[in-house]
């Protein structure tokens, strides 16, 4: 694989890459890595932000994927990754292990970055659809109260634009 990210790697993130694929109860941290994002509910979305937090944490001091790497190799790697699990993984030589870790931490990073702005556009659409259609449904209300007003006499509250049986021709 040519891509040399394992050599920019120090011992520590290497140690900590590998820590990524050790077995233990329930869910590894490297299918913690992998999780998409569930339904908006206020107790998953403040996990979710937790979640994005530690991930980038993690990123951060892990070198960035070469320039050379084209997106559709880059897509293939993360696909590739994300197939995988952690017998698998373990089961790879070190340096393609490293360099699929290091692509889907900062893939699955920028996918929760990107889930969690959709998230809050869509909520300040929806907030503001809803402030105009508020204020759209109470105009006639107060167009038709002002028209009424506009429209009859203040003094004996008979309508002036009333037919008044006239026949004024054509203009």
């Amino acid at each position: 694989m040519g891509l040399k990210i394992h050599i920019a790697l120090d011992d520590p993130q290497k140690a900590w890459l590998d820590d990524l694929f050790k077995a233990r109860p329930g869910r590894t941290t490297w299918d913690e890595l992998k999780r998409e994002p569930k339904r908006p509910r206020p107790r998953e979305v403040a996990s979710f932000l937790k979640h994005i937090r530690v991930m980038a944490e993690q990123a951060d001091g892990l070198p960035p994927a070469p320039d050379i790497l084209s997106a559709r190799k880059r897509t293939q790697l993360v696909i590739e990754a994300r197939a995988l699990d952690v017998h698998e993984m373990r089961s790879l030589k070190p340096a393609k292990r490293y360099t699929l870790a290091v692509l889907l931490i900062f893939s699955q990073l920028q996918k929760a970055l990107d889930d969690a702005t959709r998230r809050k556009c869509c909520r300040r659409r929806k907030r503001a659809d809803r402030a105009a259609r508020d204020a759209t449904d109470a105009m006639p209300a107060r167009t038709t109260a002002r028209v009424t007003r506009a429209d009859t006499d203040p003094q004996t509250g008979d309508d002036q634009f009333a037919p008044t049986g006239l026949d004024i021709g054509r203009y």
